[in-house]
């Protein structure tokens, strides 16, 4: 943590968040720098990723989709310390490393190569970076001067943006002082709040949770556990209003998706902003069925990037001219269950040709459709078990349904109207169905 306490200044943070805001109305020019990256360097990945506080995040990327990496998984975070390229040419065998996630597991990284990108007066925000799943020894001093000159041109292209975009019109230059003060003042107050509540939060959080699993034997009483579902989503409240202290980075469309206070995520509108960006004809092959009213408490970067890859293999395993029906229920728990159907053209779901799926309660069936998503789906498997959703795949082709993933109950806040139901623990019953 020392070596992320010394370059975490508020202005890098500040300088984060507002090129974060500008990445999306320049990434077909990002995406094509990375391609030229890709080739160059003859490298299967290629990104440009920012670095937060806590995460490392893949603003732009070609090869296979990234999810945000913790902070001190991410290699992007020992580049950004640099004033000149990091590259590591067996990740494996370097004992600093060996032991990290994204080595020794998915996506089992062997060379990385990254360059900072630096904007403004020099504020590393992030890097422009090259990985592989094989040592490579003969990375040039040449390579290395090309690397950096294209995370120049990747910062150039932000700058601009930042610039056209971000700018205030005819607004006078002491205001623009002030504004430029107080942005600085919110990064520095929101560092020094996380400095003081973050571990005692999440400390709450993992206590709630050892409670509502019964981790040290049965609780009798129902209150309990209803109560530690209360303490988990306050303290998660707590942690989004932190979030809001820094300006928006999400799309401006997944807002449908946040309910009046901003407190979870509503499935509908997520789903629905999904759609709204795919292709026409892929989105007229996805069809939603409304189900309960109900908010998961969840990243919505993370959300939208599992259900996105899960979306893509429904169509492909579906057919090029079936639709696939989306879904949502509670279940008997008081979770949440989304399933994707497979639908052909008479609006009706289809029966397996041959023999029926297994049962759904079979521990079997289960592990094997679990493993199948780890085999299958490593991305969306890994971003949604951040957020403690199980995903399911079915096998073979003619199953009616493809794709499942569940919520537990105290991932989720079934809507009443208003706050929703997690004011207070003083009921004893299950929310009624909506």
């Amino acid at each position: 943590m020392g070596l992320f306490h010394r370059i975490d200044t508020p202005e890098r943070l500040e300088a984060v968040d507002r090129y974060g805001a500008v990445v999306a109305s320049c990434r077909p020019v990002l995406d094509s720098l990375l391609r030229l990256v890709s080739e160059e360097f003859g490298v299967r990945h290629a990104g440009l990723t920012l670095v937060e506080r806590q995460l490392v995040w893949f603003a732009a990327s070609v090869g296979e989709a990234m999810g945000p990496v913790p902070r001190e998984h991410g290699l992007c975070s020992h580049t950004i310390a640099n004033a000149s390229p990091t590259v590591f040419t067996n990740l494996a065998a370097d004992p600093a490393f060996a032991t990290n996630p994204l080595v020794h597991g998915e996506p089992h990284l062997a060379f990385y190569a990254g360059a900072p990108v630096r904007v403004g007066e020099g504020l590393a925000i992030g890097a422009l970076c090259i990985f592989d799943q094989h040592p490579r020894a003969d990375f040039t001093e040449d390579q290395r001067v090309r690397l950096a000159r294209y995370a120049e041109l990747a910062a150039g292209i932000l700058d601009c943006a930042v610039t056209k975009l971000g700018r205030i019109p005819d607004t006078p230059e002491d205001l623009q002082r002030e504004i430029a003060r107080l942005r600085h003042g919110l990064a520095a107050i929101r560092s020094q709040l996380e400095e003081e509540i973050l571990t005692p939060l999440h400390a709450a959080i993992g206590f709630a949770r050892l409670i509502h699993q019964q981790a040290y034997g049965t609780i009798d009483n129902p209150l309990y556990r209803q109560y530690a579902r209360h303490i988990a989503t306050s303290v998660e409240r707590v942690l989004r209003a932190l979030e809001r202290l820094s300006p928006p980075r999400a799309d401006r469309m997944l807002q449908e998706g946040l309910n009046d206070n901003e407190l979870g995520l509503g499935l509908a509108g997520v789903l629905r902003a999904i759609l709204a960006k795919r292709p026409a004809e892929e989105a007229a092959r996805l069809d939603i069925v409304e189900g309960p009213h109900v908010r998961l408490i969840a990243s919505a970067r993370g959300l939208r990037q599992g259900l996105e890859e899960v979306l893509d293999h429904c169509l492909s395993r579906a057919g090029p001219k079936t639709a696939v029906q989306l879904g949502w229920r509670r279940t008997g728990d008081n979770g949440l269950m989304l399933t994707a159907m497979r639908m052909p053209a008479d609006g009706q779901a289809s029966e397996p040709a041959e023999e029926p799926p297994p049962p759904a309660d079979s521990e079997e069936a289960l592990k094997e459709r679990e493993s199948r998503a780890r085999r299958m789906l490593p991305l969306a498997q890994r971003v949604l078990a951040q957020e403690e959703a199980r995903l399911e795949l079915f096998g073979r082709q003619e199953a009616p349904w493809l794709a499942r993933i569940t919520w537990p109950a105290y991932r989720l806040l079934w809507n009443r109207g208003g706050g929703g139901e997690t004011s207070t623990p003083a009921e004893t019953g299950a929310p009624p169905a909506s």
